[in-house]
């Protein structure tokens, strides 16, 4: 059986740690190490941690002395901290999700089939009220995406020792520059692209995405989170994020990064004539590149 090490960010988390911890440790053929990365709390997430530590030899907590600021820089403290020498594979894993009891079992199995460094899939967002929601991450990858989108919900993240240990050399390389980065999903998939490492997608949802007001980042679902977007891109903010994390990652050279930077005209508009080249989804290239042509004009 493959050996996984699973990394759990966590913060105020008690709600739902239960559930989450339940299906990583209900994992079938799979052996599988949990590392909590515990965010100083003010709810109980620290007591039932123990108590799973105590009760399972293969859970292991660790304490931050100080907050992370983020739940992206409680991943990036994991990848830091934590040994991977005597793993396979690693994985993310959020506080509050619902994995499918073979989740970890198809990633690994993906990986050794497609012969790929990372895996990642669509998810079901689903909501207490029992609402649910497929969200598709799995279009087809292009030349640039990685510049501008993840490959999914970190949570469904699962990698190959070797691009852990690389992404872990990368972070250490860094060193305070780390705290500047952002999503630490988006960041590792433009980390494995940018250095050849293969990545797939997988079209069949593995786990419940609890949607919540307490998420850092979810599914981004309805008119207004469509509205905020556009009003991030305009404004933007989207693009200098695109820009720092380029910058960090040596990826100032490539075409669309080179394009932004110009912050001219007639580049915005050749950049949305890559639309199809930057984002994966359909419908997020239409927009990709009618906001781009907006923006264009915003620069005259």
């Amino acid at each position: 059986m493959s050996h996984v090490c699973v990394l759990m960010a966590v913060y105020n988390g008690a709600k739902y740690l239960e559930e989450q911890i339940e299906s990583i440790l209900e994992q079938r053929d799979v052996d599988v190490d949990l590392y909590i990365r515990l965010d100083p709390s003010n709810d109980d997430s620290k007591s039932i941690i123990r108590r799973y530590e105590a009760q399972n030899h293969n859970v292991h907590l660790i304490l931050a002395s100080e907050s992370s600021g983020s739940a992206g820089q409680n991943f990036f403290n994991l990848l830091l901290e934590v040994d991977f020498e005597s793993y396979e594979f690693v994985a993310f894993a959020d506080q509050d999700d619902i994995w499918f009891s073979d989740k970890l079992l198809r990633a690994t199995d993906s990986i050794i089939r497609e012969k790929v460094a990372a895996y990642s899939g669509d998810v079901i967002a689903w909501w207490d009220s029992g609402k649910e929601r497929l969200i598709k991450k799995s279009s087809s990858q292009v030349q640039y995406d990685y510049l501008f989108e993840s490959a999914g919900p970190g949570c469904t993240f699962v990698f190959t020792k070797e691009l852990a240990n690389a992404l872990k050399r990368f972070l250490q390389s860094l060193g305070e520059g780390v705290k500047t980065l952002w999503l630490h999903d988006w960041f590792c998939y433009a980390f494995a692209r940018n250095n050849g490492y293969e990545w797939f997608i997988d079209d069949r949802p593995m786990m419940k995405y609890r949607q919540h007001e307490a998420n850092s980042v979810g599914a981004n679902s309805g008119l207004s989170a469509f509205k905020a977007r556009i009003v991030e891109v305009l404004s933007g903010s989207a693009l200098e994020k695109v820009c720092l994390q380029a910058s960090v990652l040596n990826m100032n050279s490539k075409l669309p990064i080179a394009l932004i930077n110009q912050r001219r005209f007639h580049s915005s508009l050749k950049l949305a004539s890559y639309a199809c080249q930057c984002r994966r989804k359909p419908s997020d290239k239409l927009l990709f590149a009618i906001v781009m042509v907006v923006h264009a004009f915003g620069q005259l």
